[in-house]
């Protein structure tokens, strides 16, 4: 049988907790044999070197039943043991043994393996945790931005409906201003032009013709229009701006008798 291998177990073999018999030659755990740890451990070399397994006690002359393997005898000085019965699967670690070596590996485990990862999960975590302390802080800048933004906009929103209150009501002013003003003109055609003419004199021998005669302090502007078509042979028109609509009314209202008069004259 190989030196490596337990004669009372299929398990493989630590020397330093092994006997080998002195006269076969096969080696057995300790837990293998019925010396216990502590015998074990008082025994010298020479004691380990002498030690006899129990197969090659069992071969000595029964000169009677002292070293019967099959007894559950107490162990004796030679430290007597008893081969295990057809290689069972004996454990040859005890369970404190087994719960350290256990212990050991997932310290082991968690040294190599695990405290890294987590390291890594660690400072992953941090960094994550400064990514998302800046990306609210850039939030709550963007809602800082909008509210300013929207009240704002809601400033400018009646600024503008002011605006266009007072829009309204200029144009409503500047519609009577100029309903006013046309309400003072008279535009008055086909009067020939001379370049020495005064229109105001003009006017009044117009007023005298039709009998409605008009102060010079009752006429506020007197002046030829531009020609539309500066091709067209017709003189340019007056507008003449009387100080009262009335007296515009006036003026219209003989011209229009007058020339109903020549007309059926």
């Amino acid at each position: 049988m190989a030196n490596f291998e337990c004669a009372g177990c299929p398990n493989a073999l630590d020397n330093s907790m092994s006997l080998q018999c002195h006269r076969c030659n096969d080696k057995y755990h300790v837990a293998c044999t019925r010396i216990t740890m502590q015998d074990f451990n008082v025994m010298s070399s020479e004691m380990k070197s002498l030690w006899i397994c129990d197969v090659c006690r069992c071969k000595q002359p029964r000169g009677d039943h002292y070293n019967t393997p099959a007894r559950n005898s107490p162990v004796e000085i030679e430290f007597v043991t008893q081969r295990v019965k057809s290689r069972s699967n004996c454990s040859c670690l005890s369970a404190s043994n087994i719960r350290e070596i256990i212990r050991e590996e997932l310290r082991n485990i968690f040294s190599k393996d695990l405290h890294p990862k987590i390291h890594e999960i660690k400072n992953t975590l941090a960094s994550f945790e400064t990514s998302l302390s800046s990306l609210n802080q850039d939030i709550d800048k963007i809602k800082s931005d909008h509210a300013n933004q929207s009240a704002q906009m809601q400033h400018i929103t009646k600024e503008n409906e002011t605006l266009r209150a007072a829009n309204k009501s200029i144009i409503t002013r500047l519609t009577q201003l100029e309903q006013q003003t046309r309400a003072l003109n008279i535009e008055i055609q086909c009067v020939p032009e001379n370049r020495q003419e005064n229109l105001v004199n003009t006017v009044q021998q117009l007023s005298n013709i039709i009998k409605c005669p008009i102060a010079p302090e009752n006429i506020y502007f007197c002046a030829r229009l531009a020609k539309m078509n500066t091709r067209s042979p017709r003189p340019r028109s007056i507008l003449v701006k009387f100080s009262s609509p009335r007296l515009r009314d006036e003026f219209l209202a003989a011209t229009i008798k007058y020339n109903k008069k020549k007309e059926y004259g």
